[in-house]
């Protein structure tokens, strides 16, 4: 008989102003069975659920009503709570040929919109494999 504990869910909180985006990944992540999904619209909603959930992995756009994906990710990055939280941008505004303004965000990822789920489920993979590890 196997013992073994599953390791514990992660935590993703997924903030994007665009309802069938948002329905569309969580449909997608859910399907992957790791993953503990909630949601916001815009940046104060993101906030408080940021607070109650204290999630693993934000999957942030960066414009939205309110607070936007900018504000929100700063925010995050400063906060002494959150550390080791992973922040991955996903937008379809993301300037690469400035690169500084990429940087400024302190963003952990970032995937440009429109993308398919297996460069998020990758990205994911990515941002949430345990430190130290060393699979790819």
């Amino acid at each position: 008989m196997d013992t073994s504990v599953a390791p514990p869910k992660k935590k993703i909180l997924i903030v994007d102003d665009d309802e069938s985006m948002v329905k569309a990944m969580i449909r997608f992540l859910r399907l992957d069975g790791r993953f503990d999904i909630d949601y916001a619209y815009d940046g104060i909603q993101a906030g408080e659920k940021f607070i109650q959930q204290q999630p693993d992995l934000v999957i942030l756009d960066l414009r939205m009503p309110r607070v936007n994906g900018f504000q929100l990710c700063k925010a995050i990055k400063n906060d002494n709570l959150a550390k080791g939280v992973k922040v991955l941008i996903v937008s379809g505004v993301i300037d690469y040929e400035h690169p500084e303004n990429i940087a400024r965000l302190q963003a952990d990822g970032i995937l440009a919109k429109p993308f398919d789920n297996q460069q998020l489920k990758r990205k994911i993979d990515e941002l949430l494999k345990p430190s130290g590890s060393t699979a790819k």
